[in-house]
């Protein structure tokens, strides 16, 4: 009898967790309660969680990423937030509720009017996106420990020379 009645409660459990994934469309990741789906169209768009770059879309980061223990206070409007930027296109940004916890990210980009984006006149221009991207590539690597800070400074030096 008790043997019934767990394999009854496997098959209930199956069956739901199918028809939650079926009543979202099918288009949405199952995670873990600690992890979020991040989405953008266009995809390949970065994202930045608490003022911290994560990755590029399409992804999964971790509820620890958006929300981190150690935070500093002056960057405090960040906490709890994700940034999602592309560029060309207008920054999407989306403070992080049980919500988007439970269904993930799925920013839809605003891309055609280039002039939101453009720098203003006698604003200092950005550095040039490849030359960008190569630097938080490398604050990546750094991050991670993959190099050394000795590395780092000289990679650093060598991408800035090229300005």
């Amino acid at each position: 009898m008790e043997r019934r009645m767990y394999v009854r409660i496997a098959w209930c459990a199956l069956f739901l967790s199918f028809t939650a994934a079926a009543g979202c469309g099918g288009t949405a990741v199952l995670n873990r309660a600690n992890e979020i789906s991040v989405a953008s169209d266009p995809s390949g768009a970065a994202v930045t969680a608490a003022g911290k770059r994560i990755g590029v879309t399409p992804l999964v980061i971790r509820q620890q990423d958006v929300f981190p223990v150690v935070f500093p206070p002056e960057n405090q409007d960040a906490y709890g937030t994700l940034v999602i930027s592309k560029e060309g296109c207008k920054d999407h940004t989306v403070r992080v509720t049980n919500e988007v916890i439970r269904k993930g990210v799925n920013a839809k980009l605003d891309c055609g009017q280039s002039e939101l984006v453009k720098p203003r006149a006698g604003a200092p221009a950005a550095p040039p996106p490849a030359i960008r991207e190569r630097l938080l590539r490398l604050n990546e690597l750094r991050d991670q420990g993959l190099i050394t800070a000795d590395e780092y400074k000289e990679i650093r030096a060598k991408i800035l020379g090229e300005l």
